[in-house]
């Protein structure tokens, strides 16, 4: 609907006097309110429209002033009725989902370090790896048994390793775990078990069967290097750990090196030649192995004792035996001329006794 303008005379005239506002008859109620707020807004602006007209010269306002005080005086013209429209998307049209916003990168994860090799690991290398950190920094309380239930591991490296750190605590080392070792099919984890079962220390009699390993050099040379240390801290020998001796000595094959040689003699002087005498009675190896003792010792005790069985029903006992008799029949060698002082020594054989060959 067009907006009616005011007669000629302008915004004065409606001051003055002119029209009242009212729409002419027959006019709809809504167009009657319309056109009230309309007359009743133009009637205000012309009135202060007069007021300015009116005010002194040095009290007239700028011209931006007085045209923002007019609209502020007028206030909004009312507008006609009109239907509203809703806000919101027309259901009839497909709206497309907005983009969600960006995300802000995560800061970078941190960068993890190597990982300490683990007792547990499945590559052996890494077990080896960890063994090692651990021979390095000490075995724990908690970590003996991690440890000992390696001695059955499938490698060996890991197996002796284990065996070899163990070592520093033998004490909390159980049997078992030393007779596993003991029992390992590589020479050298039977060799690091000898060693564990030195520093324990273990009976004689579990680690005297290996001096007649010869097929295991490296745990027979331990075996023989740590026996006569056992024996000795051990004390007085029992039956059942020089039973054991007589057999390991019984089983090395003729002749003996002089590394089984030189273990023996010791053992014949820890053990004595007097009991080793009276082992010359069995009727079975360990006789020969009492012969061998007593021959390594070489005390002329121990060998008057051991040529008296040059005539044994037993081939190997009657040919050592033998052996000794003839070399204790041999007129003695002259003796040497006291040396002078301050000269060479003259060396007699261990014990005092003649030096024998291989026996």
């Amino acid at each position: 609907m067009a907006e009616r303008e005011p007669d000629a005379g302008g915004l004065r005239s409606l001051v003055e006097g002119g029209g009242n506002g009212h729409a002419p008859p027959g006019t709809s109620p809504e167009v009657e309110a319309y056109e009230q707020d309309w007359y009743r807004s133009l009637k205000a602006l012309a009135e202060r429209a007069r007021q300015l007209d009116e005010a002194e010269p040095g009290e007239a306002e700028p011209a931006g002033e007085r045209i923002d005080e007019v609209e502020r005086a007028s206030g909004p013209a009312s507008e006609p009725a009109a239907d509203v429209t809703p806000l919101g998307p027309d259901p009839g049209v497909a709206v497309e989902p907005a983009a969600p916003a960006a995300l802000a990168e995560p800061p970078p994860s941190p960068v993890p370090g190597p990982r300490s090799p683990s007792l547990a690991s499945s590559d052996a290398a890494e077990r080896r790896a960890a063994l090692e950190a651990l021979a390095v920094r000490g075995v724990s309380e908690a970590d003996l048994g991690r440890v000992a239930a390696l001695v059955v591991d499938p490698d060996r490296d890991v197996r002796r390793l284990a065996l070899e750190i163990l070592t520093p605590r033998a004490a909390d080392v159980s049997l078992e775990v030393i007779r596993q070792g003991l029992q390992d099919p590589a020479d050298e984890v039977r060799a690091a078990a000898v060693r564990l079962a030195a520093a324990r220390p273990v009976p004689s009699t579990e680690i005297a069967p290996l001096i007649a390993a010869r097929r295991s050099p490296v745990a027979q040379a331990a075996a023989l290097a740590a026996l006569p240390s056992l024996i000795r801290a051990a004390g007085p020998v029992d039956d059942e750990a020089l039973d054991a001796l007589l057999w390991a000595a019984a089983e090395l094959p003729s002749p003996l090196t002089e590394d089984e040689r030189a273990a023996l003699g010791e053992l014949g002087r820890l053990l004595g030649p007097p009991r080793l005498a009276e082992a010359l009675a069995h009727d079975d190896a360990r006789r020969l192995g009492a012969l061998r003792l007593l021959t390594a010792e070489g005390s002329p005790e121990a060998l008057a004792a051991a040529a008296e069985l040059h005539e044994d029903p037993d081939p190997a006992v009657r040919e050592l035996a033998a052996a000794v008799r003839e070399r204790l029949a041999e007129p003695e060698a002259p003796r040497s001329p006291e040396p002078e002082p301050g000269g060479p020594a003259t060396a007699s054989p261990p014990g005092g006794g003649a030096a024998l060959g291989p026996v």
